[in-house]
């Protein structure tokens, strides 16, 4: 079930996006050798993310293995793709909210800037999908 689902979503990846093609690629080496470890949502939850909120959970994991309050802050063009403007931010982050990988969003009215919690269920998905199977965690 698991592993038709993940080899079903990455069919329908855009092919020159590498990385998400690598997420796909990695969730599925996960599920193959870890049976239990990959729960069959994952598969669903991966296919509805953008690569704009993907980069959003990659950097609140990455500041969540620095910082001990887990919080990632995203203010400026400087932690989103170019173009992406504050409404399409809060609608990204609202997105990861629904999907329950996100919680505790706070804005703030002079300029963009936004704080974002990963869930465990947000962190977990990002570590399935981005170390390999027997590989070290993501930096």
């Amino acid at each position: 079930k698991t592993l038709s689902a993940i080899m079903e979503g990455a069919a329908h990846e855009d092919d020159a996006d590498d990385d998400m093609i690598t997420r796909w690629a990695n969730l599925l080496a996960r599920a193959a050798t870890e049976r239990d470890s990959v729960p069959p949502s994952f598969a669903s939850v991966l296919s509805q993310l953008t690569p704009q909120q993907v980069e959003i959970l990659d950097h609140a994991y990455r500041n969540e293995r620095v910082s001990r309050h887990k919080q990632a802050r995203y203010s400026g063009a400087s932690d989103w793709k170019k173009g992406m403007g504050g409404d399409d931010r809060a609608l990204a982050v609202v997105d990861l909210m629904r999907l329950g990988l996100v919680s505790d969003v706070n804005a703030t009215d002079h300029g963009f800037e936004l704080h974002v919690q990963l869930r465990p269920f947000g962190a977990a998905l990002v570590e399935l999908c981005t170390v390999p199977p027997g590989g070290d965690k993501a930096q």
